[in-house]
């Protein structure tokens, strides 16, 4: 089999019916998608069971995490290539087609992705991404990333063969060190395509506080070096992350106020965010002085 597609879903009811359907809509029909359920406790798993498609595999399982749910599935993947696949994103129609095609040729290639669309939660396009497509760039911004992790699609063999999703640090950046250890042993990139939509929610994982990225940044650079991280360095970035569902609400609405004023040049929207920010959580610090520094930004961007 040339391809496996995987799926980690945790409480996913909203939008894994969308995720799932453009796998299923592909103009490349000939692959395997299993589908792990992380233990969620909403109706992702009605929602799974009512797929009749002969090419899912689905795997009810306790809560794991989505690097041990993705290593498990990988583990029983029978394709020479895996695409990965978020359960509040959508791959677009011709993206394993593309992909497949790229990788078959350029065989000193190990993993590619792609640039994307990104969506709000009612799926309404932001913007384009454009990423860059050189591999010695590419390598050498690491650890910044420059992946979108729905896009990216890779030769089994290798993520075998350097240890898969590292585990150390449960829900945290399990995907950039991935993309560290493969371009130790081959070439990584994007293509200029955008293979996906790419939703930005208020649940999204990427909605770490300042502190937390700070401190994501540092674990990094200490993974990296092989320097050993301590209880208390797993448990500080886990708990500068976890943020309140109306810090995280609040947050959203500010990120999408920033896409506003500097990729899609939309002021009244960018200031309906900061206004809809402010409503949901007032009184929160760390908004207020993102708050402010925006609308600093969007002072200047209209020469006041």
């Amino acid at each position: 089999m040339l391809l496996s597609v995987v799926m980690s879903a945790y409480n996913a009811e909203k939008y894994i019916k969308e995720s799932i359907d453009s796998v299923l809509n592909q103009s490349f029909t000939d692959f395997e998608f299993i589908i792990i359920n992380d233990g969620s406790t909403d109706s992702t798993e009605a929602i799974l069971a009512t797929y009749r498609d002969g090419r899912i595999i689905i795997i009810n399982q306790e809560n794991a995490g989505v690097a041990k749910s993705r290593n498990k599935a990988i583990s029983i993947a029978k394709g020479k290539y895996i695409a990965i696949l978020d359960a509040d994103d959508i791959a677009l129609p011709t993206r394993f087609n593309i992909q497949l095609a790229y990788l078959e040729i350029n065989k000193e290639y190990i993993m590619i992705g792609s640039n994307a669309m990104i969506i709000d939660e009612e799926g309404n396009l932001l913007y384009t991404s454009d990423l860059h497509t050189d591999a010695e760039y590419l390598r050498a911004q690491l650890p910044v990333n420059n992946f979108f992790n729905s896009s990216v699609l890779f030769k089994k063999d290798i993520f075998l063969s350097v240890g898969g999703y590292d585990t150390t640090i449960p829900n945290h950046i399990e995907d950039l060190l991935l993309w560290i250890k493969f371009s130790e042993v081959g070439k990584i990139t994007n293509l200029k395509d955008a293979l996906i939509k790419y939703r930005l929610s208020s649940n999204s994982l990427t909605n770490k506080s300042p502190a937390g990225f700070k401190t994501q940044r540092e674990l990094v650079h200490k993974i990296i070096n092989n320097q050993p991280l301590s209880t208390i360095e797993i448990d500080n970035l886990i708990d500068k992350n976890k943020l309140s569902p109306k810090t995280r609400k609040s947050l959203y609405h500010l990120r999408l106020a920033n896409i506003y004023l500097t990729k899609n040049s939309n002021q009244k929207l960018a200031f309906k965010n900061i206004f809809k920010s402010i409503c949901i959580n007032p009184f929160n610090y760390l908004i207020l002085k993102q708050i402010l520094l925006l609308i600093r930004n969007a002072i200047k961007s209209l020469n006041i």
